[in-house]
């Protein structure tokens, strides 16, 4: 979403460290949409100049009689578009108003063309969003829906979240996104890709602080440039260390580790993103 800034300062700082892994580069491939969402992302930074530095859609015009303006973008996929939507998803007021119609946005068009030819390639996919210090698994779209292979990849983030433990004493909450979050989600692009292009291993990634009592709402948003470069080398250790525990344990079921096998995409998207 347009206001979480760290989301695509920490993409930035994990592809810059990537490139310069020759082994990496070898092994895999991964590709990054630094910034899904580029007209609510520079409406951000205008916040002088008539934006809002807390604005979260895009800034598509909506024809209804408030002129209102914005869709939530990652309630504009298809998978599940409007299921049981709450009346704020409706409301084209809303923070969350989910669009017209199912993807209905250029923006999600644009990144649905990019995936769908990946589809049988892409192994791991991380819609990545700040904050709260999360790692959510599908589906969002219905309490109590579980992906077919939610056990895999609850293990697999946990043993790369002792990785990190152990390497940068951090350490993330871990779950379904119905056990972790207040509320659904239909429309997302973490069920988009796992429910309809059939991904085995999608996450959505909630970048630091941890949303507490002692994180305000906008500090949590709002972190200063001295944050990125911490929140960026702990995005990046998870990146490297999904991509590594994927083949030595997660691909032994799914295909052979063979060089460039592997294809990660890293996407700015979710629920509290940029």
């Amino acid at each position: 979403h347009a206001r979480e800034w760290i989301s695509s300062a920490a993409c930035m700082y994990s592809l810059r460290q990537r490139s310069f892994d020759r082994e990496f580069k070898s092994r895999f491939q991964l590709y990054v949409v630094p910034v899904f969402n580029p007209d609510g992302f520079e409406y951000t930074h205008n916040a002088t100049d008539g934006g809002h530095r807390f604005w979260r859609k895009n800034r598509s015009p909506n024809n209804d009689s408030t002129r209102s303006i914005g869709v939530d973008l990652n309630r504009n996929f298809p998978y599940k578009w409007g299921y049981e939507a709450g009346r704020a998803l409706y409301e084209p007021r809303s923070s969350v108003y989910m669009g017209p119609s199912a993807a209905s946005e250029q923006e999600t068009v644009a990144l649905m063309r990019l995936l769908e030819p990946l589809r049988h390639k892409l192994k791991l996919y991380f819609a990545v969003h700040a904050f709260s210090q999360l790692v959510l698994t599908p589906y969002a779209h219905k309490d109590g829906d579980i992906h077919p292979n939610a056990a895999n990849m609850l293990k697999l983030a946990n043993m790369v979240d002792q990785r990190l433990v152990d390497s940068l004493n951090v350490s993330f909450r871990i779950g379904n996104v119905g056990a972790m979050l207040w509320y659904t989600a239909p429309g997302t692009s973490l069920d988009y890709v796992a429910g309809q292009l059939k991904v085995a291993y999608s996450y959505a990634i909630e970048l630091p602080p941890v949303h507490s009592n002692l994180t305000s709402y906008g500090r949590g948003f709002d972190l200063p440039p001295s944050e990125i470069v911490p929140v960026g080398k702990v995005l990046d250790a998870m990146i490297a260390g999904y991509a590594d525990l994927y083949v030595n344990t997660a691909s032994s079921r799914l295909v052979s580790p063979t060089a460039k096998s592997l294809v990660i995409m890293l996407l700015l998207t979710l629920f509290v993103h940029a």
